[in-house]
């Protein structure tokens, strides 16, 4: 189909191809808002709005960048157009733009668009996502009808601190603190359920109901007694403190830690709800507690299990990677969905399984449930839902990719497929039975991303040299290509036979481990 460029707002083009629009946003709108209608006639109805999108201004940020954002606009205009191609549909948007972050969602830009089609149906939806410090968009049911605000904690694996901080920026909040496997930021209820949904390198998200110092078992009953439990925890509320840490703390046990905590919140609710005994039998409010320095801080957690756990994952191999780990390590690389993704030891297929999602838009958190969506009078149903439809109407199953899954067993390769048909990216995957010695690929400036055997047991250590040899010896063949490997084999780098251009320590898990990163040249600039 003939591309057609269009004026739809002042200083902005628009390029129509297919069901696809093109924004270009001069960098001078940023900050401003833009009003206008602008009307379409095409044979389909456009299902994908893209817009290059300005970064933050003064409220946030001074810098100014471009990126892209998504819009899947699912209307029965649409949904006409896909059965009857053949009726012409005109389109009316009308826009209202607003500061927008670096991201690849629709957060701080408000939007609403109007489709009316030639046969008089007409269809009007609204989706606004609140700035940074804002109340946020939506309004659920409270004091003033306004959204209450938290400090959100997000633990994630030891040195994968810094992807976990950019994944949390791009969705549009404010970090507050960066500890080592912490990420804390400043979020509203929406913000809660969004960022259980979207981030990819995350373990879970806590509402940090508060912090103070104690050195004592009185101290730390006394601190956690004087928190609003109240405010989080009704009368039927199951609580227990499921788990407890101490780093550099004189109060080092997690079982006394716990039971205190739990006593010290019986006490409190105690006296707010005016009752000496508890039934329990409501929803879940699991604690956690972590003390550093003997400064304790107590979190209630909103995830329940791990969000490692998307749910696509039934069959394992051995040693299988964490999905979020998995996740982190490809953002860690400049692979993005048009480049060449290999994994010469896939497993149960978690990492391509990652990167197939990344290139759909497909949220982690998309097909899983959490614990917080029990918590009605925290966090309004309606704001779950709204988060939950943002991420469906991000997904694009229809992208082309070149990812590639390799195992030496074919019941493994068996495994990668059904968990990437359960995750519903089957069809952007494709995984075969190769032994690492025949790694090739006819194609250039490619990504290796894999997880190889460290000699865990016993047996096998004596295998690693020639294997990580092999490793070596494939991507020196690869010449063009860029390597990313994690391992905790001591000598990767001496049996590879060359020295990474840079390295990250990593615990996966209780063991210590580095990601090694072989940077290759990078592909020349395609002209025009």
């Amino acid at each position: 189909m003939k591309a057609t460029v269009l004026r739809a707002v002042s200083g902005w083009s628009w390029e129509l191809t297919g069901k696809r629009f093109l924004a270009e946003v001069p960098r001078e709108t940023a900050g401003c808002e833009e009003r206008k209608w602008t009307t379409i006639s095409t044979t389909t109805a456009p299902t994908t709005l893209r817009t290059a999108r300005t970064a933050r201004t003064a409220a946030t940020r001074t810098r100014t960048r471009t990126r892209t954002t998504r819009i899947r606009a699912r209307t029965r205009t649409t949904i006409r157009a896909r059965t009857r191609t053949t009726r012409t549909t005109t389109t009316k948007f009308f826009l209202v733009i607003g500061t927008l972050p670096k991201c690849p969602y629709l957060h701080r830009m408000h939007i609403a668009w109007k489709i009316q089609d030639r046969w008089g149906s007409e269809t009007m939806k609204q989706r606004k996502h609140g700035t940074e410090g804002s109340s946020g968009p939506y309004r659920h049911e409270g004091a003033g009808g306004r959204m209450r605000k938290f400090e959100l904690i997000v633990p994630c694996h030891f040195g994968m601190e810094a992807v976990l901080k950019r994944e949390i920026n791009d969705l549009g909040y404010e970090i507050t603190e960066v500890v080592d496997g912490r990420v804390t930021f400043a979020g509203d209820e929406a913000a809660l359920c969004r960022a259980n949904i979207f981030l990819r390198s995350a373990e879970r998200v806590l509402i940090k109901v508060g912090s103070f110092p104690a050195e004592t078992f009185e101290e730390l009953f006394e601190g956690t007694k004087h928190l609003p439990w109240e405010e989080y925890i009704p009368a039927d509320g199951r609580f227990w403190v499921t788990k407890a840490a101490s780093v550099k703390s004189k109060l080092f046990s997690p079982s006394d830690i716990q039971s205190i905590v739990k006593k010290a919140m019986v006490e409190r609710l105690k006296e707010s709800c005016h009752t000496d005994w508890f039934p329990e039998d409501g929803a879940d409010y699991p604690v956690r507690v972590f003390l550093m320095k003997d400064q304790v801080t107590v979190g209630l957690d909103s995830t329940g299990v791990s969000l490692h756990k998307r749910g696509y994952r039934k069959l394992v191999a051995q040693a299988p990677i964490a999905e979020n780990l998995a996740a982190a390590m490809i953002m860690l690389t400049p692979w993005n969905g048009e480049r060449i993704l290999v994994d010469p030891f896939c497993g149960s297929g978690t990492i391509p399984i990652e990167a197939a999602m990344m290139a759909a838009h497909m949220a982690p958190g998309i097909d899983r449930d959490f614990t917080a969506e029990d918590w009605r009078h925290v966090i309004g149903k309606g704001l779950w839902q709204a988060a939950q439809e943002e991420a469906e109407d991000m997904v694009d199953l229809h992208v082309e990719t070149d990812i590639q899954g390799y195992d030496i067993d074919d019941h493994m390769v068996e495994i990668a497929r059904d968990n990437a048909r359960r995750a519903g990216v089957e069809k952007l995957i494709h995984f075969q039975r190769r032994d690492v010695k025949e790694l090739s690929h006819p194609k250039k400036y490619g990504f290796l991303i894999t997880n190889p055997p460290y000699g865990e047991r016993l047996h096998d250590k004596e295998e690693m040299p020639a294997l990580y040899r092999t490793i070596g010896e494939r991507f020196r063949l690869l010449d063009t290509w860029s390597m990313y490997l994690i391992s905790a084999y001591e000598n990767a780098e001496k049996d590879i036979g060359r020295k990474a251009d840079k390295n990250r320590k990593i615990y996966n898990g209780m063991m210590k481990a580095y990601y090694y990163q072989f940077l290759g040249p990078k592909p020349p600039k395609s002209r025009g």
